[in-house]
């Protein structure tokens, strides 16, 4: 059951909410493999990107700042 789910990840973290989303762009299909995801970090505003043990994150240099 999803309330178990829950109570397990708030075991296992400390937090006791989890969010559910899909990782797209509008008008693009939803990202399934990691090359999706390294090219949907790149042409976005996203700040950073975690894949398994991996973190990118963009710098402020690299970013439009107005």
């Amino acid at each position: 059951m999803y309330s178990d789910l829950l109570e397990a990840f708030k075991v296992c973290t400390g937090v006791p909410v989890l969010v559910i989303t899909s990782f797209n762009t509008r008008g693009e299909p939803i990202v399934c493999t990691p090359h999706d995801a390294l090219e949907s970090y790149f042409i976005t505003q996203l700040d950073t990107l975690v894949i398994g043990s991996f973190r990118l994150e963009k710098s402020a240099a690299g970013k439009n700042v107005q």
